[in-house]
Order: structure tokens, then sequence, then C-alpha cells
């Protein structure tokens, strides 16, 4: 072959390479993008499969919390409610008064105390207020002694233990 046939060959070459190299750069990108998206699909999926199983480690160490916490809350509320029908039960079992005649007669007192107060400060001027305060405090501890009077007379004699009781 002569010189000008192969610079023909070689130029052709040259051309049909300068042709083909887009389609050929084009495929390599593709095929490049293509498995890049395929690997990082993979590695999501891999995150997220791992960022699942923390999540639901996560909520079933949070329930066997919520859990305890169910079983202490109903532990102290029974004992709680255990605690409160003992004392109902004492309460109820109860019988005797718990005020006395020297209870009454305090209060009785106290009453006449009160009186005597107001009527004293009514003739002081500016002590109106007070006068009404103790007129108030009166009415009430003679409407409670009229009470336990009447709860006096209608229970039987108590024991020496309900007076030792009330006056401890």
């Amino acid at each position: 072959m002569q010189p000008q046939q192969i610079i023909l060959a070689l130029a052709t070459l040259w051309l049909f390479t300068l042709v083909a190299l887009p389609f050929l750069f084009n495929a390599a990108c593709r095929r490049a993008k293509e498995s890049g998206l395929a690997a990082g699909l993979a590695q999501r999926e891999a995150d997220h499969g791992r960022q699942i199983a923390a999540l639901n480690a996560d909520i079933d160490a949070i329930a066997q919390e919520r859990l305890a916490e169910q079983r202490a809350h109903l532990l102290a509320t029974s004992q709680r409610l255990a605690h409160i029908e003992e004392l109902e039960a004492r309460i109820m079992s109860y019988t005797g008064l718990a005020v006395t005649k020297a209870d009454y007669e305090h209060l009785k007192n106290a009453a006449e105390t009160l009186r005597l107060a107001r009527n004293t400060w009514q003739k002081l001027q500016g002590t109106e207020p007070w006068c009404s305060r103790a007129y108030a405090e009166c009415q009430g501890l003679l409407g409670l002694a009229s009470r336990i009077h009447s709860e006096l007379r209608k229970a039987p004699p108590a024991t020496t233990t309900a007076k030792e009781c009330t006056h401890a």
C-alpha cells in the first residue's frame, strides 16, 4: 500500500472512531449510572432495614417499660385501695362517739365567751366587724354544741376506752 492509501484508511478509521465514540461513551455512562443506582438502592434498602430494626427494638423496649410502669401503678393502686378499705372498715366498726360531755361543755363555754366579747365590743366604735364575727362564731358553736348534745343523749353510756381516746 501506498502512503496515501494508508493515510486515507487511517483518516477513515479515525472518522468512524469519532462517530462511534459518543455512542460508546453514552453506553458506558448509562451502564455506570445504572450500576450506581442499583448499588445506591441496595444500600438504601439495607440502611432502611437497619433503621426499621432499631425502631422496632426501641418500640419493644418502650413497651416493656410501659408494661413495668403499668404493673407498678396497678400495685400501688391496689395497695392504696386496700388501705382505704381497711380505714373504711375501721371507721365503720367504730361504734362510740368521738366527743364527750366535757367537749360539749367546752363548746358551751367558748360560745358564752364569744357572746360576752360581742356584748363588750358593741359599746366601742369601730369594732362592728369583730362584733359580727364573734356573733357568727358564737352561733356556729352553739349549733355544734346542740348537735353534740343530741348525739350524747342518743348514744349509750360511753366506755372508758372511748373517753381515753378522745382526751389523748
